[in-house]
């Protein structure tokens, strides 16, 4: 049996255009494991995925074509764009969001979570008061750094789950580096079982990924939570808020940063 190589294709993101939308525009054209890197000193915005062909994806309106590799160094990337990389580890101290002292520790893979976007930033300082003895599901955990904060942050337990096995593979090592194994759990989405009822759910993905994976824990809709999200354009404000109002989501409090936009939301 032949394996497929995996190419990686990077894209630089038109000034005009949002990352949700051309993160869409990259999902149809057949990119699998999408994930941002942002450069803040040159204003830039990139977005990189796999695809089994080494050709990019041709006639794309929103992204330009930066480079195809078969493999991609993620330390030199790390090197390159955090300023939070130090002696080849993503090192973020979380003093800066007001109740922990702790340094939150990551090796350098897809996706970052080095707050390299403000919708991480925004979760974080919003986790860093509201899931203290709360038990957090966070949905859709990349490499876990959210996971990690509620941690750090109090959580009496926190489940993180995802879509890739990549993801979940380098949570896992992300978990051991980090100390957390008696507090933090990791489950690609196909092994996840029903745990106690979470106090706190996590959803730091655009509209269209919330209302799927929303959609797939059935048994949490009727019952008391609170729910932080992130992943909103403050232009898509209006309609988000409709869709909230369709889950039965009360907004409780709404933060904007960078024109992106936090909101904690209850479910009673």
């Amino acid at each position: 049996m032949s394996i497929l190589t995996p190419y990686h294709h990077l894209f630089s993101v038109k000034l005009e255009a949002s990352l949700s939308e051309a993160r869409k525009e990259l999902k149809k054209n057949g990119l699998k494991e999408i994930y941002t890197v942002e450069d803040k000193s040159q204003g830039m915005r990139f977005l990189g995925g796999y695809s089994t062909s080494s050709s990019p994806p041709e006639k794309l309106i929103l992204v330009d074509y930066v480079e195809t590799c078969s493999t991609i160094d993620w330390e030199a990337q790390a090197r390159e764009f955090s300023p939070y990389y130090l002696e080849g580890l993503l090192q973020i101290p979380l003093v800066h969001f007001g109740k922990s002292e702790a340094t939150l520790k990551l090796l350098p893979g897809e996706g970052f979570g080095d707050l390299s976007h403000p919708t991480t930033e925004m979760m974080l300082s919003t986790l860093s008061t509201k899931v203290e003895d709360k038990l957090v599901l966070d949905i859709g955990c990349g490499n876990g750094i959210l996971s990690f904060a509620s941690s750090y942050f109090g959580a009496k337990k926190t489940w993180g789950i995802d879509i890739e096995e990549k993801a979940i593979a380098l949570a896992n090592e992300n978990l051991n580096l980090n100390q957390l194994e008696n507090l933090v759990q990791f489950f690609h989405n196909s092994e996840y079982c029903t745990k106690p009822v979470p106090d706190v759910i996590l959803l730091n993905m655009i509209s269209s990924e919330q209302k799927i994976a929303w959609n797939s824990f059935p048994h949490l809709h009727e019952i008391p939570l609170e729910i932080i999200t992130s992943g909103i354009l403050k232009s898509q404000k209006a309609n988000y808020l409709e869709i909230c109002s369709l889950h039965n989501w009360e907004v409780v409090e709404e933060i904007e940063k960078n024109g992106w936009l936090t909101f904690v939301l209850s479910q009673t």
